[in-house]
């Protein structure tokens, strides 16, 4: 429930960034972004697991939970955009209607087509190590273990990057590259952290400033005191 809690502020906060950047550029590079962000998250859910501590594993579900809320909100914000955008003037409510009634009927096929999936797999696994022997250690690195839901991660992905070859196809107005998105999204990020650092240091300069002449003080008091 607490890893469901950060989901959800991270995605509440990222939506502020996909809002601005939505409205400045174009809503399919958003999802290209967010896609991509999504699928990264879904291919690190097969390496859940694999290691013995707890510790690396909450570190790991921690960052995916976070990234994910932050990758999904812009992707729902984006489609929303892009729908609203996209539906005809005339026709416009019976757009949206069946936009989300298909939405709506693979997102209740998805569970039991996965259900069927983790039936099958549930007999079956892919793993990939890497072993090393010496006369004084003998040690095996897991790289890769699918097992019944991680096949599942893996077809996600595959068809989450399939679905990003079809968005190329739809149309949008003033459609911008998402490379150049990318590039201004750095930009923004290293303006905004030298800003945060100078604006930092100068609202701490006078407390800095303060502290070194109070240790001063002291240390000419003590020298009066010792004579």
């Amino acid at each position: 429930i607490l890893l469901t809690v950060f989901s959800q502020i991270a995605s509440v906060l990222g939506l502020r960034l996909w809002g601005n950047l939505s409205d400045r550029y174009s809503n399919k590079s958003i999802i290209y972004l967010t896609a991509l962000i999504y699928i990264c998250c879904i291919l690190l859910w097969i390496f859940v697991g694999i290691y013995s501590r707890a510790l690396p594993n909450l570190l790991l579900l921690l960052f995916l939970h976070i990234m994910t809320g932050i990758s999904t909100g812009g992707i729902n914000l984006a489609l929303t955009n892009i729908g609203l955008k996209l539906a005809p003037k005339t026709d416009a409510i019976v757009y949206i209607t069946v936009k989300n009634m298909v939405a709506s009927f693979f997102t209740a096929l998805g569970p039991i087509l996965g259900g069927l999936l983790v039936d099958y797999f549930a007999t079956r696994e892919l793993q990939i190590s890497i072993s090393w022997k010496s006369p004084n250690l003998q040690t095996i690195a897991k790289l890769i273990y699918l097992h019944e839901w991680n096949f599942l991660f893996l077809i996600a992905a595959l068809l989450a990057f399939i679905s990003l070859r079809w968005l190329g196809k739809v149309q949008e107005n003033g459609e911008v590259s998402p490379q150049l998105v990318k590039r201004i999204m750095k930009k923004r990020f290293r303006a905004g952290l030298k800003e945060s650092l100078l604006v930092g240091n100068i609202i701490t300069l006078h407390t800095q400033l303060k502290q070194i002449v109070k240790r001063k003080t002291n240390a000419s008091d003590n020298a009066i005191s010792d004579e």
